[in-house]
């Protein structure tokens, strides 16, 4: 929605909590729900459970089904559920196997993973998750080596790239705020890396992370090769090709 400039009722940008209030709000199939939280005097507010909420069903002309509602419902409930230790281990240990080493990044770009933050925040740390699942960095600085590379070459691509178009005549802008380069006053352009994985059954896969807050008009992605040590070669995708931050991209050559 952000990125195609379609703002709230309020007339801000869309966040992950304004989404949230509107998927868990009784309101959009009918109902009127009070009471969910209380506030005495000198205390902290606190939430009420279900059986002190208010409700009056059937208060308001539903735009939202009953059972679309519900199914929202099931897969939110099933996102909060609290997994225990061993659960929340299991994945990364498999990615560990998968890949011999992992990062926050690596977690991050990992399918079906609980994030970097959700792991450090059960655990008190990264690297306390790293040694629950039997990986060292401190021995092992394959990842963070990898990492610090492909910042590295980001940084230089960047600058490489607004030197050409200057070379070719284009004039460059860069926005102090976001450091996105504005090209010819005419559009915006975000350069990223789409860092090459090997998946479990031997292919390369290449994921490439949109800047969507940012909502530039084109991304120049940049496919490594096989083992991220310099471009395969750029991808120009328009606006329009980032209905997600995340998209992935087909096998060309290894």
């Amino acid at each position: 929605m952000n990125a195609r400039g379609i703002l709230t009722d309020l007339g801000r940008a869309w966040t992950r909590a304004t989404v949230r209030q509107i998927l868990t709000n009784e309101k959009y199939f009918g109902n009127n729900v009070c009471n969910r939280r209380s506030l005495e005097l000198k205390r902290k507010r606190v939430a009420n459970g279900p059986e002190m909420w208010i409700r009056s069903d059937g208060a308001f002309d539903a735009i939202v089904e009953p059972k679309q509602f519900q199914k929202a419902q099931a897969i939110i409930a099933a996102r909060n559920r609290r997994f225990s230790d061993e659960e929340k281990l299991e994945r990364p240990t498999r990615l560990l196997q998968r890949h011999g080493c992992i990062s926050g990044p690596v977690i991050d770009d990992a399918d079906g993973m609980p994030s970097s933050g959700a792991c450090a925040h059960r655990f008190g740390s990264l690297r306390r998750a790293y040694f629950l699942v039997g990986f060292t960095p401190d021995r092992d600085h394959r990842c963070i080596e990898a990492n610090r590379v492909l910042r590295q070459f980001h940084g230089n691509e960047i600058k490489r790239v607004i030197h050409e178009i200057a070379l070719l005549g284009g004039a460059v802008i860069r926005n102090p705020a976001t450091d996105l380069p504005t090209i010819n006053s005419a559009f915006t352009a975000s350069v990223v890396v789409a860092r090459c994985r090997e998946t479990s059954s031997g292919g390369l896969r290449r994921k490439i992370r949109f800047d969507t807050g940012l909502a530039p008009d084109i991304t120049i992605a940049i496919r490594m090769n096989r083992t991220n040590t310099r471009a395969l070669d750029y991808d120009l995708l328009p606006q329009f090709q980032m209905r997600s931050n995340l998209l992935g991209l087909p096998r060309k050559t290894a």
